[in-house]
């Protein structure tokens, strides 16, 4: 739809495309598009797409989880979180029947981990072995509770994530941010890759675990990360900062 708009220079309303991602848009051009997807980066240049052209009339976006010193007057508040916390029950029940979230999923993130993979499989960015392969290495380091549920993103039709054993599945195509709607209780971790759902679940999640885009080409090498990091902690090196390794936490 925003290509079409954008090339017959129709005004629209623009809404940021991933939580947060308004203000990093050069990274996800720059480094993410032009890398996995050369062609549809292109279009995205030619026609100002990702809400830089003229004919975008405003953006919305969440204010609280772009960078720092991020502004443009052009940006309204947009913060799904707030949002769904500030609705009525009935106006709730309206959103989760709209978006297929029904009324007899009930979780506990109670002593539990969520994992939020993202469609790299649609994307022709991973194999399904491959999405896989990083979703059990990230949930072997950093899924320290006795529970493990996987909410699959929408898109993503291929990957059987059920063949990870011991691991609890959220049925249903509905956006990861609308999950506050069946969560009872906050999980005690968050991990992602990078998926940008995850900044707009913090009213869930006790802690979060996350990482840049490089971690698509890096989690190859997250055993000999964890090597390094044994090592220096077994000289007795505390308090350093390392560098380069794409890690947000």
């Amino acid at each position: 739809i925003g290509i079409y708009l954008a090339y017959n220079r129709i005004s629209y309303h623009f809404f940021e495309e991933g939580n947060g991602q308004q203000s990093k848009a050069d990274v996800t051009l720059e480094h993410t598009l032009k890398n996995f997807l050369p062609y549809t980066y292109w279009i995205v240049r030619r026609l100002g797409l990702y809400g830089y052209n003229e004919n975008v009339v405003a953006r919305y976006v969440d204010f609280k989880n772009q960078r720092e010193g991020y502004s443009s007057p052009k940006d309204i508040d947009f913060c799904v979180g707030e949002l769904l916390a500030n609705l009525t029950e009935s106006n709730r029940r309206i959103i989760g029947y709209v978006f297929g979230v029904s009324e007899m999923q009930r979780y506990s993130g109670e002593n539990a981990v969520l994992f939020l993979p993202q469609q790299h499989v649609n994307l022709r960015v991973f194999s399904v072995d491959e999405q896989l392969y990083q979703t059990s290495l990230l949930l072997d380091y950093f899924a320290d509770c006795s529970t493990v549920i996987i909410k699959p993103h929408p898109s993503d039709c291929y990957t059987n994530y059920s063949s990870i054993p011991e691991v609890e599945i959220i049925e249903g195509d509905f956006p990861s941010e609308l999950l506050p709607l069946c969560v009872d209780r906050p999980f005690a971790k968050g991990i992602t890759a990078w998926s940008t759902a995850v900044n707009s679940l913090h009213s869930i999640l006790d802690e979060e675990v996350s990482f840049t885009a490089s971690i698509d080409k890096d989690y190859v090498k997250i055993h000999a990360y964890y090597a390094a990091l044994k090592m220096l902690e077994a000289i007795g090196v505390k308090n350093h900062t390392i560098c380069g390794v794409g890690c947000n936490m």
